[in-house]
């Protein structure tokens, strides 16, 4: 079974997602959807914000990282919002991310182009 890369930067990934991907995927990952790139620009900005301090040999004997999100109770604080394309990916992509989401005990948010219907 092979393994995924562990990239040191998120430059570093793009760079091996660039070698990897057909050019029209690739393009679709990257591209931001407001022509302006406002979105793009914000999210950078944010992400320059945030300074992460690791502590190292810090015990710490119950981890809850359980929140709500529009009164509905998560136990992982990430929500997974794909585009509807990742049928383009493989052809249970969109169907494997919401398994998936809901195995990490967090929220899938269902895009308008997603290429399944919605039935359990």
């Amino acid at each position: 079974m092979p393994t995924s890369p562990i990239f040191a930067s998120l430059d570093e990934a793009e760079v091996q997602a660039r070698r990897r991907l057909p050019a029209v995927l690739f393009n679709r990952i990257v591209e931001p959807m407001d022509p302006k790139q406002k979105t793009l620009s914000e999210n950078a900005r944010l992400f320059d914000d945030v300074l992460f301090r690791p502590k190292a040999a810090t015990y710490i004997a119950e981890r809850d990282l359980s929140t709500t999100v529009l009164g509905t109770e998560i136990s992982f604080p990430v929500l997974l919002a794909c585009p509807g394309t990742n049928r383009l990916w493989h052809p249970d992509g969109e169907k494997a991310a919401a398994v998936a989401a809901g195995r990490a005990g967090t929220i899938d948010i269902v895009a308008m182009g997603t290429g399944h219907p919605s039935r359990r």
